[in-house]
């Protein structure tokens, strides 16, 4: 049996016991069953315990559908540059996509707005296909309050993803090619960061980037007050803030957050940099980028604290027996879906052609090419972001002579 057929048998037998009654005591053994054919041709069936399946289906059956939480379907996601943004964009963008949600999109690229800060006439128009009112917001933006808010549901629930400032400096310097823009690499341009800052006309990502997402100026780059107050106002209006270093952790809080299943949060690492492109920093050199980014260094300080506060009212016990639960279906699905991981010029299919030279994109499995799920785990950002513009706005999409991509063309 295909992974897609096991998650929907998993459904169907979770609305029998529910229908059952939830007062009722239960014993269930949930069974996978596989087809395959042997090497004589015949078709033997293979039936096999799924131990982590039968987890997932009682853990979603006593938070989900007993009335205890209710699920969101309104959510801004400020996508942050190198935080692990790009995975949690896919489970939002596979979320809408599978419900016919309205993403908030722009005319063209993945981009509504940067550096300018985001304003409600960036975005494609209301209605789309589905709808008369967006219900995701998860591409790259600048943080605008009003703006955002002005556009969005009033329910809507606000998250976003921060990253150790010296882990994430590094990692941007080399993804937006700052040594080419400044001259240097990092170690010498963290030497005397201000001498090569100023003489560059260009400023994006050189300092502070996660503070400037938020929507912090360059002016106040240095203004404590300013800092603290912007921290202040992201602590009041954003419901969660995940960390990069415990990015698992993270989806399991934003799971109970939304009142989601387990399967909406299983997700490939999207973006991820290939490990002969990572750089092991110095203390020094770390520390050096943790001055210059003083501001972003105050804000993890301070969301990092948040975090782990969070975690322990989760409960330890039950984050770790979850990380299992959630890595073991991670694991079925990109067993069932990937054969390799591949760079940008090891695949000609462009659904799975990551957009820079070093990172990791996927090549799937004959099973999983035909399996839509696999598709939408394995996809890269800028084709599923054509994919739903095409899918939510195609009259736009043939009035700006693209061809519209159908559904059945990437699934």
């Amino acid at each position: 049996m295909s992974m897609a057929a096991k998650m929907d048998l998993r459904v169907r037998v979770k609305t029998l016991l529910l229908w059952l009654g939830s007062g009722a005591a239960f014993l269930l053994f949930y069974i996978s069953v596989s087809t395959t054919t042997g090497p004589a041709g015949n078709g033997i069936v293979y039936f096999t315990a799924n131990l982590s399946s039968l987890i997932a289906l009682q853990t979603a059956l006593s938070v989900n559908e007993t009335g205890r939480c209710r699920r969101k379907v309104n959510v801004m996601f400020l996508k942050t540059h190198k935080c692990a943004s790009s995975t949690v964009q896919n489970i939002l963008m596979r979320y809408a996509d599978l419900r016919n949600l309205t993403i908030v999109l722009p005319p063209d690229g993945n981009y509504l707005g940067h550096p300018v800060k985001f304003m409600a006439n960036f975005t494609l128009p209301l209605p789309s296909v589905y709808s008369h009112h967006y219900n995701i917001f998860c591409h790259h933006t600048r943080w605008h309050e009003g703006n955002i808010r002005s556009i969005m549901p009033a329910d809507t629930v606000f998250i976003s993803i921060l990253k150790e400032p010296a882990a994430m400096f590094e990692s941007l310097y080399n993804w937006v090619k700052l040594d080419v823009r400044y001259g240097v690499p990092l170690e010498t341009f963290i030497e005397d960061p201000l001498k090569h800052y100023k003489n560059s006309s260009i400023k994006d990502f050189a300092r502070n980037p996660m503070m400037f997402d938020f929507g912090l100026d360059r002016e106040d780059f240095q203004n404590p007050v300013a800092i603290q107050a912007k921290i202040a106002e992201i602590d009041r209006r954003f419901g969660l803030i995940m960390l990069s270093e415990f990015v698992d952790e993270s989806l399991i809080l934003l799971r109970e957050l939304l009142c989601w299943e387990w399967e909406d949060i299983v997700v490939f690492r999207i973006n991820s940099r290939r490990s002969e492109y990572k750089k092991r920093l110095s203390p020094y050199v770390q520390a050096r980028i943790r001055e210059w980014n003083s501001a972003d260094h105050q804000l993890y300080q301070h969301f990092r604290e948040r975090f782990h506060a969070e975690t322990r009212r989760y409960g330890l016990t039950r984050m770790a027996e979850d990380l299992r639960l959630l890595r073991n279906l991670t694991r079925e699905w990109y067993d069932f879906c990937v054969a390799r991981n591949v760079a940008r010029n090891e695949t000609q299919d462009l659904r799975f052609q990551v957009w820079h030279p070093t990172v990791t994109g996927f090549q799937l499995t004959e099973s999983g090419l035909r399996n839509p799920v696999c598709v939408r785990l394995a996809m890269a950002e800028n084709p599923y972001t054509d994919a739903l513009r095409a899918k939510l706005w195609p009259a736009f999409v043939m009035s700006k002579l693209i061809k519209p991509q159908k559904a059945n063309d990437f699934w």
